[in-house]
């Protein structure tokens, strides 16, 4: 996500930028005994633990079957143990240090601040896939490329520069030829993908979710449907083909042909098979067959809903925690999103440090710019908090009297918000779905389906065919 907005938010203010995608050779194969063990040493951990740690890394071996006789096993020298559970968390804590040591050249003028992003953004990093950020300059490339092999010699997790991603970010006026001439990652554009996620400084197109559609139909060609009962297509349409999409709903909103495309595949399979789907071979329309098997339906996952209970929950924790917004960036969420998020959440502004001025439902459990939408609609500044807004009158220097619509209506909104503002104290979020302070996809989801109606007449008739 903070990648994806960051990107975004370059080619939108026309900043010129480098996106590098790095590729660290074989990073648990590869680090280094001495730098780990002193890591954690430095980190705080006591002297006992760091003995476990060494016990458990110096006691691995390995041995090369060579016609089917082991030979006797060879010690290693560096590098994690395949299969230890620890090993991923302590792969993280070595890698980690990069980040700090990006941060210190920023600060020191080693490489150039990064405009509207702090310091800490500058670097993503996920186990050993990183994806950096830099000005393109050639100082800054030189600089980049000399920090990452000198945290290679040291560490052992060395950058495979040949295998690395270098990417553009509207560098029009750039000559790139000559700044990326010490760099010997390859060039390449947008779209790509990051972490099995499509990347692009644009609105992401239906083609860039073809690898997802083409995951699913893989899935398809493996199975006989022909040998598989009813029951059991549906099985797998709940814990396969669904399953296949829930990673790219965490963090995007696909376009409505592809969540199409993959619902007329779970369709022909579910009631088709392999086999050419007619709509003699529907049991009940796909519509009825995606609610919950207490509602008369087959408990089939309804994708537009529980994609939009996942995009609900990341405005319920923005809203628990403002300080996500600086590292996340945008969110993937449509204004039907917002307002429906609105109406199932209540707000108690305190001293407003963290309550949006216009977007929360503040007052009378509505928001601002529902009551007043006029008075809204000439605001120039519509992200301040409570307390900014309330602030020497700041929301009302805000509007703009000036406005080509300015019309009576606008002045008598402007009165009534004048005489109904209150000032309040702690801003608490509540989800009015029955789970108090916490919120749930799965509640999301149930709240979202509590809007169909559905009758008995179709858990009888689902029955009948042995699929309730």
């Amino acid at each position: 996500m903070a990648v994806r907005s960051a990107i975004r938010r370059f080619h939108r203010n026309k900043t010129p930028a480098l996106f590098l995608k790095l590729d660290i050779t074989k990073a648990s194969d590869s680090i280094s005994w001495e730098y780990l063990l002193a890591l954690l040493e430095h980190l705080g951990f006591p002297t006992r633990w760091r003995g476990w740690i060494a016990a458990i890394l110096t006691s691995s071996t390995s041995r090369v079957f060579l016609n089917g006789v082991p030979n006797p096993p060879l010690r290693h020298g560096r590098g994690l143990r395949q299969g230890d559970p620890l090993s991923p968390l302590l792969l993280v804590i070595a890698i980690d240090p990069l980040q700090r040591l990006l941060e210190v050249a920023t600060e020191i003028g080693a490489l150039a601040k990064l405009r509207g992003h702090p310091p800490s953004l500058r670097i993503s990093m996920f186990a050993d896939d990183a994806a950096i950020f830099i000005t393109p300059t050639k100082g800054e490339v030189s600089m980049l490329a000399r920090i990452l092999d000198l945290f290679g010699e040291v560490t052992g997790l060395k950058t495979n520069f040949h295998k690395s991603t270098v990417v553009p970010i509207h560098c029009s006026g750039v000559m790139l030829s000559d700044v990326l001439l010490g760099l010997l990652a390859k060039r390449a554009s947008f779209s790509l993908k990051y972490l099995g996620l499509p990347l692009s400084s644009t609105r992401l197109k239906r083609l860039d979710f073809q690898p997802l559609v083409d995951k699913i139909s893989s899935k398809l060609n493996g199975w006989n449907g022909k040998n598989l009962s009813a029951a059991g297509r549906l099985t797998l349409v709940k814990a396969v083909l669904t399953s296949q999409v829930i990673y790219v709903l965490l963090a995007l909103k696909p376009p409505k042909e592809v969540m199409k495309l993959i619902d007329s595949k779970r369709k022909q399979f579910l009631w088709a098979g392999t086999e050419r789907l007619t709509g003699g071979k529907c049991k009940v329309s796909w519509t009825r067959a995606a609610r919950p098997k207490k509602f008369g339906g087959l408990g089939i996952l309804h994708l537009g809903k529980f994609s939009r209970a996942l995009r609900l929950k990341w405005l319920w924790q923005e809203s628990k925690e403002p300080a996500r917004k600086r590292v996340v960036g945008d969110l993937p969420c449509t204004a039907v999103d917002k307002v429906l998020f609105a109406a199932a959440t209540s707000v108690t502004a305190g001293d407003g440090k963290s309550t949006l001025f216009w977007e929360s439902t503040w007052l009378r459990g509505l928001r601002p710019r529902d009551i007043y939408p006029k008075i809204f609609s000439i605001s120039r500044r519509k992200n301040r908090s409570i307390q900014e807004a309330l602030s020497n009158n700041n929301w009302i220097k805000d509007l703009n009297f000036h406005h080509e619509e300015l019309s009576a209506a606008h002045l008598q909104e402007y009165c009534q918000l004048w005489v109904e503002f209150k000032t309040e104290f702690g801003q608490q979020t509540g989800w009015q779905g029955g789970v108090g302070l916490k919120i749930r996809v799965v509640c999301c989801v149930t709240c979202l389906r509590s809007l169909d109606f559905i009758s008995s007449r179709n858990a009888t008739l689902l029955g009948a065919f042995g699929m309730s």
